[in-house]
């Protein structure tokens, strides 16, 4: 059996090729191997016809800040602000470019303005894999899970189904 080793900066840099646009905003690094990108998170800004550019990480940041004072966590998601989320170029230079390129399109039709804005994320996860017989996680993993009882890692789901729990690959 060939092993596939495909990272999520690899798939990074095949998208980009052809997004030229596209940026990661916000990212969880593995925990054997803090080094390695396990979730690469972009959210791009644009209408239904077209990507005018993305958030970065000031917006990220600040976002989670607040819904964390508000609602005492951190979410996963982030909302369709419309066109207010324009108002955060005022912090974040990728949102300053992404408003840029709003106004060339808009300034090239005017009927651009009636249009809605919206927000999609794209999420690049890789898998857990093993280094040095050490299993490398998402750090604060977001996909956990409930099973019998307990939050697990979901990518981790059948090391608990069919052994009982994570595999100690040390010990083998």
């Amino acid at each position: 059996m060939d092993e596939i080793d495909i990272s999520t900066l690899d798939i990074y840099n095949k998208l980009s090729e052809n997004f030229s646009t596209i940026y990661p905003c916000s990212f969880l690094h593995g925990t054997s191997q803090l080094d390695t990108y396990k979730m690469l998170i972009i959210n791009n800004i644009g209408s239904g016809s077209r990507i005018y550019g993305e958030m970065g990480g000031k917006t990220i940041q600040l976002y989670q800040f607040m819904h964390h004072l508000v609602f005492r966590k951190y979410d996963a998601t982030i909302p369709s602000a419309g066109k207010t989320i324009f108002l955060l170029s005022l912090v974040d230079k990728r949102i300053r470019k992404t408003l840029a390129n709003y106004l060339k399109a808009v300034a090239g039709n005017p009927l651009k303005l009636f249009e809605g804005i919206y927000v999609q994320s794209l999420v690049i996860q890789q898998p857990f894999e093993m280094i040095d017989r050490e299993a490398n996680l998402c750090d604060g993993c977001v996909n956990l899970m409930p099973y019998k009882g307990r939050m697990i890692n979901s990518c981790r789901l059948d090391e608990y189904r069919l052994a009982g729990g994570p595999i100690n690959f040390r010990k083998i």
